[in-house]
């Protein structure tokens, strides 16, 4: 300090000194800070617009895999929630068949990774659905779902309690102790608050009755035999994107449950 001091450089001098040799870096960081402050914002809200996402289609009976919606660019995400609200359900349908269509060995591979146990029966189905046995492979794949959750969440998949998704408090039980960010966590959003294919007798005469064009598969008129028209290719392919999704859901589980070990 006597150096500084004997050179006429008191405490205010060293202080201006610095202020102005940082000024250029200070500025700098203000206008990347400025720059970063839409993107930082997209990133906020990004949990909110992939739960929108996600219930959108779960309501139409489509599942996204994990990996998938991860890749995403944040423009790209835009782009896809955008389209679900400015599309028909139609168009919504043809662009996710084609995506499903595309990956059936992939799927059918990693279905039969996960869940080993159900290897013939995954076989079978997608084998009828090659076929274009959707009569056939429908009830497997959805009775395969269901088994699959069983074993995974101790609870079955289209039961509820109270109108709420018992997968709802069993998935919240099963990652209480896991570190599970808020974008990775709106993924649940389906075993949340349920799907089209859980929806009961009484929702569906409500869908409807506010929409014509309301045709969606739902698990209990096809196992309860009171949907005899189930039997297409989107279907199919729904009840497929499904037991992918769960495999999903078990292998991020298995993941973070060795992480925390």
């Amino acid at each position: 300090m006597e150096n500084f001091e004997s050179k006429n450089l008191g405490f205010s001098a060293m202080k201006e000194l610095i202020r102005k040799a940082t000024a250029p870096l200070t500025k700098s960081l203000r206008e990347v800070h400025e720059l970063m402050l839409p993107m930082f914002k997209r990133l906020s809200e990004l949990p909110d617009q992939e739960k929108t996402l996600l219930s959108h289609l779960a309501e139409r009976g489509w599942f996204l895999p994990l990996d998938f919606l991860l890749g995403l660019p944040v423009s790209g995400l835009d782009s896809l929630t955008q389209s679900t609200k400015c599309k028909s359900d139609a168009e919504i349908d043809r662009s996710i068949v084609e995506f499903y269509t595309k990956r059936l060995d992939e799927v059918l591979n990693s279905l039969i990774m996960v869940f080993s146990e159900r290897k013939h029966l995954f076989q079978s189905a997608f084998k009828a659905h090659k076929r274009k046995e959707y009569d056939l492979s429908i009830p497997v794949l959805l009775a395969s779902a269901d088994g699959v959750c069983l074993d995974m969440l101790g609870v079955k998949l289209y039961s509820k309690r109270n109108g709420v998704p018992v997968t709802k408090d069993a998935l919240d039980d099963k990652i209480r102790c896991l570190a599970v960010d808020k974008i990775v966590d709106v993924f649940f959003e389906p075993l949340r608050s349920g799907s089209a294919f859980s929806f009961s007798e009484n929702e569906m005469k409500k869908r409807r009755a506010s929409d014509r064009n309301y045709m969606v598969l739902n698990r209990h008129e096809i196992l309860h035999g009171s949907d005899v028209a189930y039997g297409n290719e989107v279907n199919s392919l729904k009840a497929i994107s499904q037991l992918e999704y769960l495999a999903c859901v078990k292998k991020f589980l298995e993941h973070r449950e060795k992480s925390v070990a």
